[in-house]
């Protein structure tokens, strides 16, 4: 199993830039082959969020990126990449990082 692990500088708070770069690495992951494509913890977000995690409008804009994120991602996965899995961890609440990600594929 070809495994591609993806190392991306993300912004804090820059949900929709942060997620392209997820969906450009999924990408580059499937054309190199690999069954496995696996991103930093934090990654949509930006890292470290500090004290934003606590900040309500924060965590809601996160909760809704990550969704739009995970259809656009699971749409090219599907349409390119029939064995291709990208997980990305992200945090819906301060209460419960890293409780729900990004995967596609497969």
């Amino acid at each position: 199993m070809k495994i591609s692990l993806h190392l991306i500088n993300t912004t804090v708070g820059d949900f929709s830039g942060n997620a392209r770069k997820i969906i450009a690495g999924a990408e580059q992951a499937g054309n190199a082959g690999a069954a496995l494509a696996i991103f930093p913890e934090l990654c949509l977000t930006g890292y470290p969020p500090l004290d934003l995690i606590e900040n309500r409008p924060f965590t809601d804009m996160a909760a809704e990126s990550l969704k739009d994120a995970d259809k656009k991602l699971d749409a090219m996965l599907k349409s390119k990449y029939d064995e291709l899995v990208a997980s990305v961890a992200a945090e819906s609440s301060a209460r419960t990082l890293a409780d729900s990600g990004l995967t596609g594929g497969g």
